[in-house]
């Protein structure tokens, strides 16, 4: 088949066990007629986005069965002078340093990410997307690291920026978080890099919450959209 404005995902696909789509251009007629062919299909996933000012786009979707799983807000902060000095050696490595047994209870600690949020998505599905996503994360030679105890965070440049892939803590409520933080805002001000990007759901208020504290703040927002048949 050939689409106007999806793509299918092959990764995701693989994952899910059926077609999944991406909505990668809003062209109302185009996006009609590649729905008509998705939905002449026996299972498929559509994933979609749309920024959080786009009522638009959001009646639309939502006119065409799509359910809106979750809102995901883009937090941002300036990398400042003083953030060198948060951490004498702040350490970025590449390779993978993670155990399996503890990959596993971060792939579990992943509560409110978009596939948990939308009970139409098979579970077993969604912890296997978890598990693949993580572990190539962790084991790709671009993306760096950055590890404290119990947490880690994963985050790849993207010109003057920052832009953190997963940061995710076990124990709570003892400064791990926070001193994983530390490092990253080190390390960002070590290496001329100008901000830090991190995205999270509105739902997850812990999150939201931690981010703020550390200075950052709400540079946008997304709406996020699935249309699933088993």
């Amino acid at each position: 088949m050939q689409f106007q404005c999806v793509e299918r995902q092959i990764f995701d696909s693989d994952v899910f066990g059926t077609d999944f789509f991406r909505v990668v251009a809003m062209d109302a007629k185009g996006l009609d007629a590649d729905l008509d062919k998705i939905r002449s299909l026996k299972s498929y996933i559509v994933d979609a986005k749309t920024v959080g000012s786009d009522f638009w786009g959001d009646r639309y979707f939502q006119a065409r069965g799509f359910k809106k799983v979750c809102v995901l807000i883009r937090f941002a902060r300036d990398v400042e002078p003083d953030d060198a000095a948060l951490n004498a050696a702040p350490e970025a490595v590449f390779e993978d340093r993670m155990p399996d047994k503890d990959l596993a209870r971060h792939v579990r600690n992943l509560k409110y990410d978009r596939f948990n949020l939308d009970g139409d998505i098979r579970t077993r599905d969604r912890d296997e997307f978890q598990l693949r996503w993580m572990t190539n994360s962790m084991r790709s030679a671009r993306i760096y690291k950055v590890y404290e105890d119990t947490g880690f965070c994963s985050f790849k440049p993207a010109g003057e920026e920052i832009v953190v892939d997963i940061f995710s803590v076990l124990t709570h409520r003892r400064g791990v978080g926070s001193r994983l933080m530390d490092r990253l805002k080190a390390f960002a001000a070590g290496e001329g890099f100008k901000r830090v990007n991190v995205f999270t759901e509105s739902e997850n208020e812990p999150a939201c919450r931690f981010y703020e504290k550390n200075g950052f703040r709400i540079h946008g927002s997304f709406s996020c959209f699935h249309l699933v048949k088993y």
